[in-house]
């Protein structure tokens, strides 16, 4: 019995012996290093320095982020007027700073898309054609596109953030707490504006394109999973509301763009049949093709609808635009020259920032900053109707700021305004750095 034991033993020991890695001896004089298992002190403290580092970057560019949001919600639009440039950029400024703080996690860039590369490559040379401007031409910055490379410059950062999964949680929640009260604050001053008859600044209007936070919080709110019967729906409608309530066709189209989303996703989930299917397609094109010809014709009918009182002043910059696009459709101006126009006595910017791409930048300025926008854009909406009940209404709320901001410069100028594109960039940034967009690092305690 004791021999059958100690076979036993020897049979365990064996197999132990089996299951465990391979240890390779190295000789000390061979000149070879002995491969350890152990991590090198030197790459343990590395990555404990990267972790730091990543930890400060994340705090400076949400600290940006929830800055823009303040900014957001100053009715008076001072807080990004050329008339204190020092504060319209101080945003950008702070989420820029954070980059030399996110440098360790540069290697992410390896898996960054196709997409993000065709960016950066349409953000140098926005930067360049500003540059030679300024430099060369000796031009007042006002009077070069540097204000909208300046805003371009924070979807570096936000990629190194997003694209780590502990920073992206951090950012977008911090981005959820901040702009849902922002939201309900915008609300509430078009409330107060429109209905009230209070007009507490003096302004034309308040609220025109800072519309598209109320919709993508109206539209989330569809994916939050809140406990008190009938608070969803009810803050759902309050906040779609205020699109409607803003008496612009901007707010209009982000409204029926945030009940569209949340029906057409409700009906998703309710029919599942072939013919379901296609009724429903065939009620989305519908719906889109009608919101587009009653936006059309209320726009040329109801003047008032517009920031600037007049369908014919846009008219003319969409066709000097377009006529300047004609004359160089290749590359545009490359980026040179001023973003205002001349009409009459007044110096006015175009109203469709993706004409202003047209005529800056020709058919590779579309290339590389229109048409992939618009295709991730498209991407989003599809990803956010089917979206399951598991998704964060946080994640839903930042993906969807990049949409409705994308169809707010169809018909009006904010490229220029460095602080929404702040948020703009920092939704498409989310996007790209999403885990399904390419294969990208594992995060690991020591991954910083």
């Amino acid at each position: 019995m004791v021999t059958s034991v100690r076979c036993n033993a020897q049979v365990g020991l064996s197999s132990l012996a089996d299951q465990a890695p391979p240890v390779s001896v190295v000789p000390a004089w061979s000149g070879e290093k002995a491969r350890d298992s152990l991590p090198s002190p030197v790459s343990t403290t590395s990555r404990g320095l990267g972790e730091v580092l990543g930890w400060v970057g994340d705090r400076i560019f949400v600290l940006g982020l929830l800055l823009g949001l303040l900014f957001v919600l100053d009715p008076t639009e001072q807080a990004w007027s050329e008339d204190y440039p020092a504060i319209k950029y101080l945003p950008v400024a702070i989420a820029v700073a954070a980059t030399p703080w996110l440098l360790p996690r540069v290697v992410r860039l390896r898996s960054a898309p196709a997409m993000f590369w065709l960016l950066a490559v349409g953000t140098l040379w926005v930067l360049a054609g500003a540059l030679y401007t300024v430099g060369i031409q000796s031009q007042p910055v006002a009077e070069s596109v540097m204000g909208r490379a300046l805003g371009m410059l924070t979807l570096l950062p936000g990629f190194l953030v997003m694209s780590r999964s502990r920073s992206r949680e951090f950012a977008t929640r911090c981005l959820w707490l901040g702009g849902l009260p922002v939201s309900f604050l915008i609300t509430l001053g078009l409330v107060v504006w429109q209905i009230g008859g209070i007009e507490f600044v003096d302004r034309a209007h308040i609220y025109h394109e800072q519309i598209f936070l109320p919709a993508s919080a109206a539209a989330a709110l569809f994916w939050s999973r809140s406990s008190v019967p009938g608070l969803r729906a009810t803050t759902l409608v309050v906040l779609a509301l205020a699109g409607v309530i803003s008496l612009k066709n901007t707010g209009f189209i982000a409204t029926a763009a945030a009940f569209g989303i949340v029906v057409v996703a409700l009906w998703r989930s309710r029919g599942r049949t072939p013919l379901l299917r296609a009724t429903r397609n065939a009620a989305i094109v519908l719906a889109i093709t009608t919101g587009l010809i009653v936006a059309a014709v209320a726009a040329l009918s109801s003047p008032e609808s517009l920031p600037d009182g007049t369908p014919e002043l846009r008219l003319v910059t969409y066709a000097s635009r377009l006529a300047t696009f004609l004359e160089s459709p290749i590359y545009g101006t490359g980026f040179v020259g001023s973003p205002f126009m001349e009409l009459g006595p007044r110096m006015v910017q175009s109203h469709s920032d993706l004409l202003d791409i047209a005529h800056f930048g020709g058919v590779l300025g579309l290339l590389l900053l229109a048409v992939p926008m618009g295709i991730a854009a498209l991407r989003v909406i599809l990803q956010t109707i089917r979206a399951g009940a598991q998704t964060p209404a946080r994640h839903i709320f930042t993906s969807l700021l990049f949409p409705f901001v994308l169809v707010a410069m169809l018909v009006n100028p904010i490229w220029h305004q460095p602080t929404l594109m702040f948020l703009l960039w920092t939704s498409v940034a989310f996007h790209l750095g999403e885990p399904g967009a390419k294969a990208a690092p594992t995060d690991t305690a020591e991954d910083p």
